[in-house]
């Protein structure tokens, strides 16, 4: 039998069919036509790994840039200021001013913790309520819209998510009036016999019920649920919504963990996941073409 004789194939089509020497290129280009974009690879990834680090300045440094990044990205497409797409652009704006303002706040709920860490909690929520609302109104804009499943999917989330915060939020108020243990006690410190007890310290508006939900958390949470089942109904903003719905159930169930190193691994999945779907869902928001591809509708 005659053997046919092999034909030599291309090393360049080769070496550019893998993965990797794909993104190069594709990276390359990308930091030549949006430099911002670029950037905010950039910052996004050494947020992330800065989170590991028991030195958090690196973190904190990058960490106030993403949101800027991402609005100067958004700013200076092109044709992101003609008539059609001025309001798009413009509530996309509002909405990544939110992120940046939410992102400080939520640097200072992971410096603190017990009822600090809440106060931090609910002023960060209420500022990433706008960057939602400003989601929320592109994608209906956009004609988005909700179905029958997921709403049913949204609503389950969102009440697992109230469970796990009230869990929280309830360890947090006793943990405020439990008497630190290593205290000295009056047996091995007289002076501490004479230290007058202090009277419980009236209960402030950003101090959480026990018995009830958050209210500020409960409502941006439910704007966080509402925008990622919306997203569902575009294929280019369906996985960044799921995303950003996972990044921050990871903030609620974080609350739980102790201030140790799996707590930093936490702080970093929390910033992976959510400059990722931040990215995802600005990107298609902010594209030219406006009209939604649809997915399978349940």
């Amino acid at each position: 039998m005659k053997l046919r004789p092999l034909r030599h194939r291309s090393a360049g089509r080769a070496i550019t069919s893998l993965p990797g020497a794909a993104t190069r290129p594709a990276i390359a280009r990308l930091a030549t036509t949006r430099p911002s974009a670029a950037a905010y690879v950039v910052v996004a990834a050494t947020t992330s790994l800065g989170a590991l680090l028991p030195d958090d300045r690196l973190h904190a440094v990058t960490k106030h840039l993403v949101a800027p990044l991402a609005a100067l990205d958004v700013a200076t497409r092109p044709g992101a200021w003609i008539p059609r797409r001025r309001r798009t652009t413009g509530t996309l704006l509002v909405a990544l001013t939110g992120s940046a303002i939410g992102d400080h706040l939520m640097l200072a709920e992971s410096r603190s913790e017990g009822a600090a860490a809440r106060r931090h909690l609910r002023r960060g929520a209420a500022a990433f309520g706008v960057q939602q609302l400003g989601l929320l109104t592109v994608m209906r804009t956009r004609g988005q819209r909700f179905t029958p499943r997921t709403i049913a999917v949204g609503v389950t989330t969102l009440a697992a998510l109230a469970v796990v915060d009230h869990v929280a939020a309830r360890r947090d108020s006793v943990s405020s009036i439990v008497p630190d243990d290593s205290a000295p006690s009056a047996a091995h410190n007289p002076d501490a016999a004479r230290v007058q007890p202090r009277a419980a310290e009236p209960r402030t508006p950003d101090a959480p019920s026990s018995a009830l939900p958050d209210p500020v958390v409960a409502t941006y949470g439910a704007l966080l649920v509402a925008m990622a089942m919306l997203a569902q109904d575009d294929a280019r903003t369906a996985r960044g919504g799921a995303l950003f719905l996972a990044s921050d159930a990871l903030i609620v169930t974080r609350q739980l963990l102790p201030h140790s190193r799996l707590r930093r691994v936490a702080d970093t999945a929390v910033m992976a996941t959510y400059t990722a779907a931040l990215a995802m869902l600005v990107d298609a928001l902010a594209a030219d073409d406006i009209t939604p591809a649809r997915c399978h509708r349940g």
